[in-house]
Parts: structure tokens; C-alpha cells; sequence
């Protein structure tokens, strides 16, 4: 019964430690894949970038003014991962074939953007 419990609230928990939404559809404008650095004191970087074509203010706002205005979300990690190199194929197969996307935002904010944990390939 411990067990059991222990395993629900560990799921529980995690569906708070992932809050986020699926929103969209977008158009791809353009997709770009990066490795930065940012200096000697924080190592480098692992950066996607997804910028779409639909006007997000007052539409399909995010709570992340930097991508509301240019239209770009971020996915990035201190390493290049599985993560990034599926989401960066299913970007870049959606612009080749004009389909559209959701995107996972996960509400986070940055200076580069709105940080997305996924991407769901629509059509």
C-alpha cells in the first residue's frame, strides 16, 4: 500500500513540475539549431529555435513578451540531447511540407525566449 501511494504521489507531483499547454496550430517561418557559449564562467549551450508565422499578440499569447513579439520559441540545454535533435526533426519536416504544429509551451520565460518541451506535428 506504501508503495502504491508513494508511486501516485510521485506521478501527482511531476504533472506540477511539467505544467504547461499545448497551443498552436503555427506555421513554420523558419528553424535554426545552435550551439552557444556563454563564456568561460557557464560553458556552452544547446539552442532550437522555431520561429512561426502567426501573429501572437492578442491571439496566441504567451506569458513571455520576448516571443510574443518576435514569434520565436527556444528550446535549449547545456547539452545537445534526444530531446532537441526529435523536435528539431519534426520542425524542419513541417516547413518542408507546409504542415502545421503545436507547440509545448511550458510557460517559462527567458532572455531568448519561451522555453518549449515538445512538439506535436499536425496533417
Amino acid at each position: 500500500m506504501l508503495k502504491k501511494t508513494l508511486v501516485l504521489t510521485i506521478i501527482w507531483l511531476s504533472g506540477f513540475a511539467s505544467a504547461g499547454e499545448w497551443i498552436g496550430p503555427f506555421s513554420i517561418e523558419s528553424v535554426s539549431s545552435s550551439a552557444e557559449s556563454c563564456g568561460t564562467s557557464c560553458g556552452s549551450f544547446y539552442r532550437l529555435r522555431v520561429t512561426v508565422k502567426e501573429d501572437l499578440v492578442g491571439n496566441l499569447e504567451t506569458a513571455c513578451a520576448i516571443t510574443n513579439n518576435s514569434r520565436t520559441f527556444v528550446y535549449y540545454s547545456s547539452t545537445i540531447n534526444s530531446w532537441g535533435m526529435q523536435w528539431g526533426s519534426l520542425l524542419m519536416s513541417a516547413e518542408a511540407q507546409g504542415k502545421e504544429v503545436m507547440i509545448y509551451d511550458i510557460g517559462s520565460c527567458s532572455s531568448i525566449g519561451a522555453k518549449f518541451n515538445g512538439v506535436k506535428l499536425l496533417n
